[in-house]
């Protein structure tokens, strides 16, 4: 079964199946409890991957392209995970962020911040970053 989770792409009310499961994992502490990227000791892709019963290269697919196939079990495993998850401010700037496409140098420059502080911001959900994507036409619910 094709299954397909994208969501418009200015409209941050209408979160995809695939962004749901992104902040899952995000929100998902590291059994090794290592830290990993920005967010800390958060699942990496493999360590999600395998959780679910997934290989990492349909499931670095699923959250990239929002599409793989799945069968009905991982389907419903899914969509237990991800179902009622409601993104904070914070992760909605992040989707905001990671659906712009735009670089992370290139925003640090025009909010004038540094990488640390632009990642602090966005987790916070701070006005400034919120302004930002709202002049670059996204919509807060």
């Amino acid at each position: 079964e094709e299954a397909r989770f994208m969501a418009p792409r200015m409209d941050l009310g209408a979160i995809s199946a695939a962004e749901k499961l992104v902040i899952w994992r995000y929100r998902t502490a590291s059994p090794g409890g290592r830290a990993r990227g920005r967010s800390g000791a958060t699942l990496s892709q493999g360590e999600a991957a395998e959780r679910l019963g997934l290989g990492t290269s349909g499931y670095r697919r699923l959250e990239a392209e929002g599409r793989c196939e799945l069968s009905a079990d991982h389907a419903a495993i899914i969509g237990s995970l991800t179902e009622a998850l409601e993104p904070t401010l914070g992760e909605l700037c992040f989707l905001a962020r990671r659906r712009s496409r735009r670089l992370l140098m290139t925003i640090q420059r025009d909010l004038r911040v540094s990488r640390p502080t632009f990642y602090e911001m966005e987790r916070s959900g701070n006005p400034a970053v919120v302004a930002m994507w709202r002049v670059a036409g996204f919509i807060f619910p």
